[in-house]
């Protein structure tokens, strides 16, 4: 097999892998500060929890086309991801309520996929 044949193959592969969407790795975020780690712990697991609850209630509000309601989730993430330590979830939620304003539904639903699949990939890690 020469080198152009190998190529070929692997380029196949990734295609392949690319629509069967294999599980991605998990995303690290990490803390490092002992005082804020200790509360953190306890509540992380429920600001995680209702983020998984917001796909749904944004996926919803698009069907409705409740775009006020994406709005003020997309808000409310911008400010709480960051205060949690989750800048990614500030990120999506600014994108969220500015696509929200805009009323453009292709956009939220592209950032209601990065949110879900952020939610589910992330691994949190604390300092002992």
């Amino acid at each position: 097999m020469d080198v152009a044949e190998h190529l070929i193959g692997i380029a196949h592969v990734l295609r392949q892998q690319a629509k069967q969407r294999l599980v991605r790795p998990p995303l690290l975020v990490e803390f490092h500060r002992r005082d804020l780690d200790a509360l953190l712990k306890d509540l992380v697991p429920g600001f995680l929890h209702n983020r998984r609850n917001d796909v749904n209630s944004i996926n919803d509000a698009l069907e409705r086309s409740d775009f006020e309601a994406i709005v003020i989730l997309g808000h409310k993430m911008r400010g709480d991801g960051a205060g949690y330590g989750f800048d990614a979830l500030s990120e999506i939620g600014a994108a969220l309520e500015q696509a929200a304003k805009n009323q453009d539904s292709e956009t939220i639903r592209r950032y209601a996929g990065e949110l879900s699949d952020y939610v589910e990939r992330v691994e949190v890690v604390y300092d002992e």
